[in-house]
């Protein structure tokens, strides 16, 4: 249950603006969890994707 809970909080994340989701990554790498690196994986597909929208407007 734990695992389902970190997965959801990681594409709210999502929603952030750009600094608020450096700012969770950031505390995110230090809590732990069950499966390492999936959430960090899933933020940094976000960051990316933020960046890139960003660019092209």
């Amino acid at each position: 249950m734990w695992f389902v809970m970190v997965i959801i909080v990681a594409f709210l994340t999502w929603f952030l603006p750009l600094p608020g989701k450096f700012i969770v990554l950031g505390i995110n790498f230090f809590l732990p969890d069950g499966v390492p690196f999936i959430d960090e994986i899933i933020q940094i597909v976000g960051i990316v994707k933020s960046m890139k929208k960003n660019r092209t407007s």
